[in-house]
């Protein structure tokens, strides 16, 4: 089982919520978000505070849900640099008008799948910062929107035995534009992401294309190119190019199937091989 999520939320007043956010996909139980939200509204302004472990709200793909996406997995880098995609963090979110919005973050900085940090660390307090602004239009039937995230700070590493501190950059951009070029069929979208990364004191850098088209009311199609290079100083073998497609169908309302193909092609350097690891996966999704 991939993913067998089960959130829950109450709102007893508009200005604030909590949401309690469980998987037990995947042979285990884990807790993926619990967090209070408070929001208020200054006229055309629009602001909430989160605090609890929520998704990071660094670039578009890591808080697009999983239930929507075209791919079964986020892009390499999303998944190398943000591991889990949530973290433990106050977030503040400014939305002025329906087109632009900003975020402010002090987060642990380890996420929920460091393996290396416990709460009787001396090295919890180190914080980390990320900053966001998003924009949005529309010309015509043309929608389209983007941003920029910057995120920086340090991670414990018990390798590390001066200070047991390594770097943890990172700095990306994304777009996104979403059209009726085929009318009759459905919306065309187009995204795409690049982030650039100081991790472990490595310059690595990753990014994605993606293109999505609906083909009626029951069938989708997607392909999607993601590169990820964890160090882009040396040529050593790790950096992963890969082309992934998928197609869906809608059963219904709730129901979704998918059948996704990922080329997997690992460079090869000093003898060393592109193994044979290309992934073909069918996914059956409920969703309600």
């Amino acid at each position: 089982i991939r993913r067998a999520r089960l959130k829950t939320q109450y709102q007893a007043a508009k200005t604030s919520r909590f949401v309690f956010y469980l998987d037990a996909g995947r042979d285990r139980l884990r807790l993926l978000e619990v967090f209070v939200e408070l929001a208020r509204e200054f006229g055309d302004i629009k602001a909430a505070l989160v605090a609890g472990q929520h998704t990071i709200p660094f670039g578009y793909e890591i808080e697009y849900s999983s239930s929507k996406r075209d791919f079964p997995e986020r892009s390499t880098a999303e998944r190398e640099l943000f591991a889990g995609e949530r973290d433990r963090m106050i977030n503040l979110t400014i939305q002025a008008g329906k087109c632009v919005a900003a975020n402010a973050a002090v987060l642990n900085g380890t996420g929920i799948e460091d393996k290396d940090f416990t709460w009787e660390s001396p090295f919890r307090d180190r914080k980390n910062y990320l900053g966001r602004v998003r924009a949005s239009g529309q010309i015509d039937k043309v929608k389209f929107q983007g941003g920029v995230s910057g995120y920086i700070g340090d991670r414990f590493d018990p390798a590390d035995s001066a200070d047991h501190r390594a770097d943890r950059d990172r700095w990306g951009a994304d777009a996104q534009v979403f059209a009726e070029l085929f009318p009759a069929l459905g919306e065309t979208s187009l995204r795409g992401e690049i982030t650039w990364a100081n991790e472990k004191n490595k310059n690595a850098r990753g990014g994605y294309l993606w293109l999505a088209q609906k083909l009626g009311k029951w069938i989708g199609a997607a392909a999607r190119v993601d590169i990820y290079d964890p160090d882009t100083d040396k040529k050593d073998g790790s950096k992963l190019t890969q082309v992934s497609l998928a197609g869906h169908c809608y059963y219904d309302d709730n129901v979704r199937v998918t059948v996704a193909y990922d080329a997997r092609r690992t460079e090869e350097v000093g003898g060393k091989n592109d193994p044979d690891d290309d992934i073909t996966t069918v996914q059956f999704q409920f969703a309600f």
